[in-house]
Formats: structure tokens, sequence, C-alpha cells
């Protein structure tokens, strides 16, 4: 297996593009306001359901409008689909049983946010982005976005953009000896999402993880890897799982 540095350097020597990005963690504790525009972020974790999962979304959304981006997305471990949030709790129960929920106003984005972030645990993973593996020592996996309201001839619409991003926190270094002044982050933009959606449309992120058999033997093959959508979203896991993130956007009555 081709495990790399998950850092500044790998990316140089794979060709990279690196973007400065703001970097800003949103506490699940963020005030709500219903009575405003904008866009709402909801986590659900679902015990699920033996069943196709790209089948049962199949079923209620419809697949973004850019096909290679879906077909970016299917390889690191993520379906995505726009959805009528009122097909939501269909969706859910076709997939399996609520473990746990989280909603988050988020309202306006003016500048790039992280809405969903998990940190990388001690001792560091193996991720697996575009085909190839990396060893990530460090840092935070986020889903950034950016949203706010557009007035077209046709509507009134929220304007949503998302990506994943992998970032270190200033002052760390991921390998021994290097500068802890160099910037250390990566903006996935082969994973972009962006569209224009209605009141109570969203966008909806669905990732099916499920535990990696250890093998037994004379031989460690060490820890396993994981694609780059199971790390976003918590992986690797003990217990099967299937993770939503829906993006929905929020308008008031004109």
């Amino acid at each position: 297996m081709n495990v790399l540095n998950f850092s500044l350097v790998c990316f140089m020597l794979h060709g990279c593009a690196i973007t400065n990005v703001e970097q800003k963690v949103i506490s699940a504790q963020a005030t709500v306001d219903i009575t405003s525009d904008g866009l709402s972020v909801t986590s659900i974790v679902i015990d699920p359901l033996d069943v196709d999962l790209g089948d049962r979304l199949a079923q209620f959304g419809k697949p973004l409008k850019d096909k290679e981006l879906s077909n970016n997305l299917l390889l690191e471990g993520i379906h995505a689909i726009e959805i009528d949030t009122i097909d939501l709790p269909a969706i859910v129960a076709s997939i399996g049983k609520i473990v746990s929920e989280e909603f988050v106003w988020q309202g306006q984005i003016l500048k790039w946010r992280d809405i969903k972030q998990r940190e990388i645990p001690y001792g560091g993973m193996i991720i697996t982005a575009e085909g190839i593996s990396y060893f990530v020592e460090g840092g935070y996996l986020s889903v950034l976005a950016r949203s706010w309201l557009v007035d077209r001839e046709d509507g009134l619409f929220v304007y949503l953009q998302a990506m994943p991003t992998w970032h270190m926190p200033r002052g760390r270094a991921t390998i021994v000896g290097q500068s802890k002044n160099l910037p250390q982050h990566k903006v996935f933009s082969n994973l972009e999402v962006e569209t224009l959606l209605q009141d109570s449309q969203a966008v909806l992120f669905a990732v099916k993880m499920t535990p990696v058999e250890s093998s037994t033997g004379p031989y460690d093959e060490g820890r396993p890897a994981v694609r780059l959508g199971e790390a976003l979203m918590g992986g690797p896991v003990t217990k099967s799982r299937v993770l939503l993130l829906i993006l929905e956007a929020n308008l008031q009555p004109r």
C-alpha cells in the first residue's frame, strides 16, 4: 500500500492545489433563530438495516446535476443527492433507526465556515483519497461551507457551496523537523458542491461506515485504511452506522 504523510510536502509532490481557507469551529450550541433566512445543518447517525444505501436514497432524492462530481464523491464513499426535506423522515426510516441527531442553525454564511468537523485521533490514521492512501498524523477534517440569499427573476434561493478539507492548526508540525510556519492544509476542490436551493430543499450527504474485520496470523498488516468520506464522518467505527448530513435552505414567507 502506498502510504504517504498527509502534509504540505505530500501535496506538493502530487501537484494538488491548495487554497487558503479561513477555519472556524462552530459550536453545536449555536443559537437558533427560525424567524430568519439561511442554512440549517442536521447530522443524523443511523443504525442501518441490511439495505443498499444508494438504492434507498434514489427512491426519494434526485442526483446532483454534475455527474462527474457525483462519481468523485462516491469514490470517497459519499452519496450526495438533493431532496425535499418533507421526505427526510421517510428517508431515515427506510435506512434504519436513529442513534443520535444534532441540529445547528447557521443562517447566512458569508465567509467559509466549518459546519462539520472531526479531529484526527491520537496516533493518526490512514485515509484513502482519490485512490491514494495517506497517513494523517493529526489535524482536522472538515466540511467547509458558505451560503447566502440570491434573488433572481425566477425567485429567491439559498446559494450553497460546500467541500471537504483537512488542516493542521498553526504551530504544529506533522513531520519531525518540518517548519511549524509552513501552511498545512488541503482543500478537496474536486469534491466541491455548488447549488441553488429553494425553501425546504436540501443537499443530503450520506456515508455508510462498517467495521473493518481484524485479521489474525503471523503478519501484522497494520491499521486499516478508511475512505475520505468515512474518515470525515467519524470512521473507523466498531458498529455499522450511516451518517446523514443535511444542508437545508430556510426562507421566510414574503
